[in-house]
């Protein structure tokens, strides 16, 4: 018997489910992205090293944000460019912009029907409207941040290599700032409700990686930290990434060392929760539960959670988090007096790694330049690239062990566990 989900739902881009039945088990799970691959990485090559975060910015609407910042990043890793802490923060205030926006979209307008089995979002708003206001004011504030700070809130234009084309007046940072309470507030509230969903339960130990940094929830730089390996710098382990591709499949997906891994929300929460904001860490209590009911006991080390559903708690947690980083960072900014955001630097040849986390996980840009600055060499692994293995792994797993035999259900904890992923296949058939 074949398992067939022709488009699944309310994810970032298009994607189809296949699996086979075999004496009641499922063999086979796999998604099948139904995406054109758009071969950034070949446009990029032989073009000028200035046109490079412009053209991967295009790569994604959403992730726009992290594939800029982080194409800069490598170019600048290339040349030996290094910026101030001016130029730093404002960067890492952009790319906290870009969770504030997806997770408070993911989280309301594609994974909360899934709860509560509602068809439409315009339901869902008149359920929960105080809800729908709160993740709409969220998410406005994560365009608003990316439109004041980057220039317009997608395919940013004031950014460049060495650090920003402008420098903003002091008050319009001050009004951002203002803005940051209510929003907060608003993010805890969001949090609360998460935190009182009642998620499938399913664990499978699997490695989670991604950024780390010490005495800071990293997201815009650091080294790789593994639950399962020590941390290891990003040149180490984006060396360790093996990339492969199929005829019939446009993403080229990525594994470490041979195995599937996870990225993203969850994964940051399960390495760096202990740096946490105030507010966001008053939510890790949820997870106590879960920690004394594991089947892994001690052998679980630091992590919170196995459960992939819970990367959608994880979001929620990561938006009161990052309003309150945004918040600190662009008071660091004001404090600081200095408000040179452009340093100077001599082209050159060289090649550079980048690596930030984008909503979805980590995100690499790698690119080899000549001494006339022209791009030889390109290569992007993005968050979804990195998980699609593990997703499935996952799909697998749950469906044997949760036995779910009326058909529709069945299909409904599919397309619930996919999003609770939030993959984006835009990124990932770049």
């Amino acid at each position: 018997m074949k398992i067939k989900i022709s488009h699944l739902a309310k994810i970032e881009g298009h994607a189809s489910f296949f699996a086979d039945m075999l004496a009641g088990d499922i063999k086979n799970a796999k998604l099948k992205i139904t995406i054109g691959a758009r071969l950034i990485e070949s446009i990029i090559l032989n073009r000028n090293y200035i046109e490079t975060p412009i053209v991967t910015s295009r790569i994604c609407g959403i992730c726009s944000v992290a594939h800029n910042i982080t194409s800069i990043k490598a170019i600048e890793n290339a040349l030996k460019i290094k910026i101030n802490p001016q130029i730093e923060r404002l960067r890492k205030v952009l790319v906290l912009a870009e969770p504030i926006q997806s997770h408070a979209a993911h989280l309301f307008f594609l994974s909360l029907s899934d709860f509560f089995k509602y068809e439409s979002d315009i339901d869902l708003m008149k359920k929960y409207p105080d809800l729908a206001k709160k993740i709409i004011l969220i998410r406005d504030f994560g365009n608003k941040i990316k439109d004041v700070v980057g220039g317009r809130d997608m395919h940013m234009i004031v950014t460049e290599i060495g650090g920003f084309r402008r420098v903003l007046d002091d008050k319009i940072i001050q009004k951002l700032i203002d803005e940051t309470e209510g929003v907060l507030e608003a993010a805890i509230g969001v949090a609360k409700f998460f935190r009182a969903l009642d998620y499938p339960k399913y664990e499978r130990k699997v490695e989670f990686a991604g950024l780390t940094a010490p005495r800071e929830y990293a997201f815009y730089d650091g080294v790789i930290g593994s639950t399962m390996e020590s941390a290891r710098p990003v040149k180490k382990f984006y060396k360790e990434l093996v990339e492969k591709q199929t005829a019939d499949d446009p993403t080229k997906r990525a594994r470490h060392e041979g195995k599937s891994f996870m990225v993203g929300a969850i994964a940051r929460l399960n390495l760096s929760h202990k740096f946490l904001n105030p507010e966001a860490k008053k939510f890790l209590t949820f997870f106590d539960k879960s920690l004394s009911n594991s089947p892994f006991g001690k052998g679980r080390g630091s992590v919170l959670t196995f459960n992939t559903f819970h990367n959608i708690y994880a979001q929620s947690v990561e938006l009161v988090h990052c309003v309150e980083e945004a918040q600190k960072l662009l008071k660091e900014y004001l404090r600081d007096k200095s408000r040179n955001l452009m340093v100077k630097y001599t082209l050159k040849n060289g090649e550079g790694l980048g690596a930030t986390e984008a909503p979805r996980g980590t995100l690499y840009h790698y690119y080899k330049i000549d001494k006339y600055g022209v791009i030889r060499a390109c290569n992007i692994i993005t968050p979804t690239a990195q998980f699609l293995d593990n997703l499935e792994n996952d799909l697998e797993k749950y469906l044997n062990e949760a036995k779910i035999k009326d058909e529709k259900d069945r299909k409904w904890k599919i397309n619930m566990m996919v999003r609770a992923y939030d993959p984006c296949m835009t990124c990932a058939t770049h």
